[in-house]
């Protein structure tokens, strides 16, 4: 809607000419474009490389995908494998199963955004919660440690492994009760009567897949 008692006051400033500025004039070519030394170019080309640098970095930075144990309520920190468990040795596979020897780590075998080979996340309680634990184990029995032994109700391996627990502390494979593989489980057995493995977990032994 029109305002039939708005006026506005009509432009009368006129334009005035600005002297002009010698020091301008003498940075600028005869065609009136700016003359940029060697050193003032070297600093523009290098403030380019860097954006350029940056962003393909910081977009691949986005998109990587997060360590699925972050979902869990996982807080980052890797323990050392001895604040869990202890290394006893080279162990047997339970019977039937095949084991092949690691292979040394590669770029493909070892991805940081979704986990380590060898690496378990642990929880005294079911759903992930109570005391938890994530270190990463060479391929050998772990004798569990205080407050883990016999503790355990959560239990994830990292995606790449096969992981056989006892409950004998020495990884008997005539003792291999339960096998777990990523991304694990969290009930403690619990919702099944026949076989529930809360509290009684003792050692484990983790094959690579």
């Amino acid at each position: 809607m029109l305002c039939s008692s708005c006026y506005m006051k009509p432009n009368t400033t006129s334009e005035v000419p600005f002297p002009p500025n010698p020091s301008l004039s003498s940075q600028l070519g005869s065609s009136g474009h700016s003359i940029m030394n060697p050193a003032q170019f070297l600093t523009h080309a290098v403030a380019y490389a860097l954006v350029a640098i940056s962003i393909p970095l910081a977009t691949a930075a986005a998109v990587a995908p997060a360590d699925w144990k972050f979902s869990l309520g996982w807080n980052g920190t890797v323990l050392p494998s001895s604040a869990i468990g202890i290394p006893l040795g080279p162990a047997v596979p339970p019977s039937g199963v095949a084991f092949t020897p690691p292979k040394p780590a590669s770029g493909a075998a070892v991805q940081p955004h979704i986990g380590t080979p060898g690496g378990i996340f642990i929880c005294i309680d079911t759903h992930w919660r109570g005391g938890c634990g994530y270190a990463v184990f060479p391929f050998e029995c772990i004798l569990l440690k205080s407050p883990y032994v016999a503790s355990i109700s959560s239990i994830g391996p990292d995606p790449g492994v096969s992981c056989w627990t006892y409950m004998s502390g020495d990884c008997n494979p005539d003792n291999a009760r339960w096998q777990f593989q990523f991304p694990g489980d969290d009930t403690g057995g619990l919702g099944d009567p026949g076989t529930p493995w809360n509290d009684k977990i003792t050692s484990f032994w983790c094959m690579p897949n």
